[in-house]
């Protein structure tokens, strides 16, 4: 789960002054226009997960996370502003590689010109009253199955963000000739699963890459999905799965009673 372009803006120094305001700060432009919440929320939970602050490109950072102990495949990717790269990057790293780091000065303000700090939700990224908490996924027209939707998740299961048996992929919306998606899907979690670890998914999910040979080039987004979007669409696609399933029971039971109705028309008496 990473990408490889590189950040074009200029490394502001100012942000580091005001590191702890900015790790506090909605990562996604999409999160600083929602509706805002009446009570502050904040995050209860811990996750490895991190912010960087730096003009380096996804491969210099790379090397020197993998120098001090990260693996070479570890989730990195470039926090977007009204689709333009920033100097932020997000990263999901063990906590023993963000101590190494610390320990050589990059946890604080540094002639490197690259800082590392714990990311921390705020109330920003967590859902309002109108919203369920399930997340949906508008899927492209290039995409056909949700099996890319559930690679994305298992991704965040290995990172022990979210547990594997927390979680389940509804598509209410498929094709009755071909079985492919039609608009998008929904990603349902189970009621004990913590609000935190629904944020965090839904942050490390966004403007990430669909993992899809049909389509290598779209930006994969997923949004809180709305109370009555799911009610209309996502209670439906539950429904749905079930009705398949006895689909063919029914018609099974269709076509005896067929069967038995045209044997006692052939064996009933000609009219007079």
């Amino acid at each position: 789960m990473s990408t490889t372009s590189t950040t074009q803006s200029s490394f502001d120094v100012t942000t580091i002054d005001a590191a702890e305001e900015v790790t506090t700060t909605n990562v996604e432009e999409q999160t600083n226009v929602e509706e805002q919440t009446n009570v502050e929320k904040t995050q209860e939970l811990d996750f490895p997960v991190y912010i960087i602050f730096s003009t380096k490109s996804l491969t210099e950072i790379r090397q020197l996370l993998v120098k001090y102990g990260a693996k070479s495949d570890l989730f990195l990717r470039i926090v977007y502003k009204k689709g333009t790269e920033t100097d932020k990057t997000i990263v999901v790293l063990p906590e023993s590689v963000y101590s190494a780091l610390c320990k050589d000065g990059y946890g604080a303000k540094n002639r490197y010109r690259f800082l590392i700090l714990p990311y921390r939700l705020r109330s920003g990224n967590y859902p309002t009253s109108e919203k369920t908490s399930h997340l949906f996924v508008p899927v492209p027209k290039t995409i056909t199955t949700d099996a890319n939707v559930e690679t994305r998740m298992n991704e965040l299961c290995e990172l022990e963000i979210v547990a594997s048996d927390t979680w389940s992929v509804v598509t209410p919306l498929r094709s009755r000739e071909s079985g492919e998606l039609r608009g998008g899907c929904f990603i349902k979690f189970k009621p004990d699963v913590h609000v935190d670890t629904i944020a965090m998914s839904c942050l490390l999910l966004n403007d990430t890459y669909w993992p899809s040979k049909e389509d290598t080039d779209s930006v994969f987004r997923c949004f809180w999905a709305r109370k009555q979007q799911y009610s209309e669409r996502g209670e439906r696609g539950e429904r749905s799965e079930k009705t398949e399933k006895n689909s063919d029971t029914q018609e099974s039971k269709q076509q005896k009673q067929v069967k038995k109705m045209s044997y006692r028309l052939k064996k009933a008496e000609p009219l007079n």
